[in-house]
C-alpha cells in the first residue's frame, strides 16, 4: 500500500489526536507544519535547510507549475521530487483554490474550469480528470481533488450549489485515477454552514480533508467550524478516509433543507 494513515493518540476530552501517515516517500507524523513550494521550491531555503528545520512534507501547487514549466516538462526531468531536489513526502492542491482566487478570469462549468492564465492570458480548461493528469504526472505522493471553493459570505443556497459540485468532481477523480502510487484525497466543503459540513462525509474508504476557513480572527464561525470535525469518521472510526463515490450528488435544494435541522 502506497498510502495509510493511523491515529496514534487521542484525547476523548478535546478531540485532539496525534496521526503517522506512509507514503512512498517516507513517514509523516501529524499534526504537520507543511512548508508552501509553491513553484518547486521553498524560497530562500534549500533542502537540506528544510530538513534540518525539521520539515517532513512540502506542497506544491498544481496550477503554477501547470503553467509553468508545464506538468510534462517536470516529468521529463524525472517528476517533482528530483525536480525540487526534494527526497520526502509532496502534496500538491489540485489548483481549485488558484482558480477560484482569479474570479475576473474564470468561468465556471459542471465539468471544469475555464480560466486564463495570469502570466499570457492564454486560456485552460481544468477538469477534475486534468487536475489528477497533471498531479500523477508530477509523481506527487498525496493529490487533491479538483473542487469549488465557494465565496464568503455567500448564502446557503450558493454554498450548496458550491457542494455539489465539489462532491460531483470528486466522484470523477475517482475514476480518472490511474495510478495506485498516489494517494488521492478528497475536500469537503460547505463554506460556514455546519449542515452543509457534515453533509459530504459519513462512510469510510477515501481520504478526506476539510477546506479551511480563511478568516482573520477566531471568532464564533471559527469554534463552530471545529465542533465539525469530531463528526466525521477521521475522529469516530480512526480512519482517515470518507466514501465519495458511494454518495448521491447532492441537490443543493435538499441540502439547503438540511440547514432547517
Amino acid at each position: 500500500m502506497s498510502f495509510s494513515f493511523q491515529v496514534l493518540h487521542k484525547d476523548d476530552t478535546t478531540s485532539a489526536r496525534t496521526g503517522l501517515l506512509e507514503t512512498l516517500h517516507g513517514s509523516v507524523e501529524t499534526p504537520v507544519f507543511m512548508p508552501v513550494g509553491t513553484q518547486g521550491t521553498v524560497k530562500a531555503l534549500r533542502p537540506d535547510e528544510l530538513r534540518d528545520c525539521g520539515a517532513q512534507i512540502i506542497l506544491a501547487n498544481t496550477y503554477h507549475l501547470y503553467l509553468r514549466p508545464g506538468h510534462e516538462t517536470i516529468q521529463k526531468l524525472g517528476g517533482l521530487h528530483s525536480f525540487m531536489n526534494w527526497p520526502g513526502p509532496i502534496l500538491t492542491d489540485s489548483g481549485g483554490f488558484q482558480v477560484f482566487s482569479l474570479a475576473k478570469l474564470r468561468k465556471i462549468h459542471p465539468d471544469g474550469v475555464m480560466f486564463q492564465s495570469h502570466i499570457d492570458g492564454s486560456r485552460h480548461f481544468l477538469t477534475p480528470q486534468k487536475a489528477l493528469e497533471i498531479q500523477e504526472a508530477l509523481g506527487t505522493d498525496i493529490m487533491m481533488c479538483l473542487d469549488d471553493c465557494p465565496p464568503y459570505p455567500a448564502t446557503p443556497a450558493q454554498v450548496a450549489k458550491s457542494l455539489g459540485l465539489t462532491v460531483s468532481w470528486a466522484r470523477t477523480s475517482i475514476q480518472a485515477k490511474t495510478s495506485p502510487k498516489h494517494a488521492l484525497v478528497g475536500i469537503i466543503q460547505g463554506g460556514t454552514y455546519p449542515a452543509l459540513r457534515a453533509a459530504p462525509s459519513g462512510r469510510p474508504d477515501k481520504p478526506y480533508r476539510h477546506e479551511p476557513l480563511l478568516l482573520t480572527a477566531f471568532d464564533e464561525t471559527w469554534w463552530q467550524f471545529l465542533k465539525i470535525v469530531p463528526r466525521n469518521p477521521l475522529s469516530a472510526k480512526n480512519s482517515a478516509v470518507t466514501r465519495f463515490e458511494q454518495l448521491p450528488v447532492p441537490n443543493p435544494a435538499s441540502l439547503h433543507e438540511r440547514l432547517r435541522w
